[in-house]
């Protein structure tokens, strides 16, 4: 072994122990947000199947019930439309950070019929909604911006361990990705596997890793806003979202909303997000298109298809889609839940493979 491969080797192994738990923690709680919406649906049954009525509120009365209730918030978003008259709308509350550790989520569940708050409470309280707090382990380790920052850091070194790795096991390669290597007779058989999850996860994984460092990119750049420069509106939007949505149907009869940005920040316009059915390509999934209104007066301002965007607003769109693995049903859920659990078992292996040469010494 030549000193650069040694080198490498070494790198490959510190980088290994001292990110280990923290890319375990991170890659097995985004495999599980991948059946988030499904799991949730099943285990709270009394948030998701409520009694149904005649008459169901406007969507503009039930944004009203959350704004007054929750006057001190930087953006609210109807994340979820009720699926059927069983359902809540259940909306994310982006609060204002006042330093790093500060976690900017919180939810609250509306009843369609009532306008009741079933269950509110912020991402990061281990006591709520599991999957919401499994989200803000997930992106930022319950930990704010900070934890953002430390996640695109992981991200990193973490490529710099797959490379080091793939440096350090280049000879191994053709035979692993052919399966000219047998478990028989081999003493070490942890250190195999933890060779062939490697070689055969190393595409997905550095996908995985590179769109998440960037959808976090932006925690290390952007700016701090303290209380007392906060330029936001008293009371609600003067737009009526009813008649928003009535306009959106009329003019864009191929655009299904999916949810709606409404900020709290003076001369920030509404963005009602969704998918336009004409968009064929399966990584422009999701609410990738969007148009903007007016906050005061309701009027349309823009409409943008995500196919005749930027560059570079294409390429954030399908780096999201690439990471949360939800443009091609279950079929692509499932082939990451299989690939997503690799980095799992490479940690355990990895530090079994260093504990036995340590009990060796």
């Amino acid at each position: 072994m030549g000193w650069k491969i040694k080198y490498f080797f070494q790198l490959h192994k510190w980088l290994g122990r001292i990110l280990g738990v923290i890319f375990v923690v991170i890659s097995l709680s985004g495999t599980l947000l991948l059946f988030r919406k499904d799991v949730d649906r099943y285990v709270n049954k009394t948030i998701y199947h409520r009694e149904s009525h005649k008459v169901k509120l406007s969507v503009d009365s039930v944004y009203r019930i959350v704004q007054e209730k929750y006057p001190d918030i930087k953006k609210i978003v109807l994340h979820d439309f009720p699926e059927n008259r069983y359902e809540p709308y259940e909306f994310m509350l982006y609060r204002f950070q006042n330093d790093l550790f500060d976690n900017s989520l919180a939810y609250v569940f509306i009843d369609q019929y009532t306008g009741q708050v079933i269950r509110d409470g912020n991402y990061e309280e281990s006591v709520g909604m599991f999957f919401r707090w499994l989200y803000s382990l997930h992106y930022n380790l319950l930990s704010g911006r900070l934890g953002e920052m430390i996640v695109v850091i992981v991200g990193v070194l973490m490529m710099i361990s797959i490379i080091s790795g793939v440096i350090v096991y280049k000879k191994h390669f053709w035979k692993t990705l052919t399966f000219q290597i047998t478990f028989k007779k081999r003493k070490n058989k942890a250190s195999l596997w933890h060779r062939v999850l490697g070689v055969w996860s190393i595409v997905l994984n550095s996908i995985l890793i590179i769109s998440g460092i960037w959808i976090n990119w932006p925690s290390l750049t952007a700016s701090h806003t303290s209380h007392h420069q906060r330029d936001y509106r008293t009371g609600s939007i003067g737009a009526n979202l009813d008649s928003i949505l009535k306009y959106t149907k009329a003019s864009y009869p191929s655009f299904a909303v999916i949810a709606i940005d409404i900020p709290q920040l003076n001369n920030m316009p509404i963005v009602v997000k969704g998918h336009i059915s004409t968009n064929k390509f399966p990584l422009y999934a999701g609410k990738s298109s969007f148009i903007l209104f007016d906050t005061k007066t309701g009027a349309p301002i823009e409409f943008k298809n995500i196919e005749e965007s930027s560059f570079d607003k294409r390429m954030s769109w399908i780096n999201y889609q690439l990471h949360i693995g939800a443009w091609g049903g279950y079929l692509v859920r499932f082939f990451y839940l299989f690939i997503g659990m690799f980095p799992v078992v490479l940690g355990f292996t990895g530090l079994y493979i260093w504990y036995k040469k340590k009990e060796k010494r």
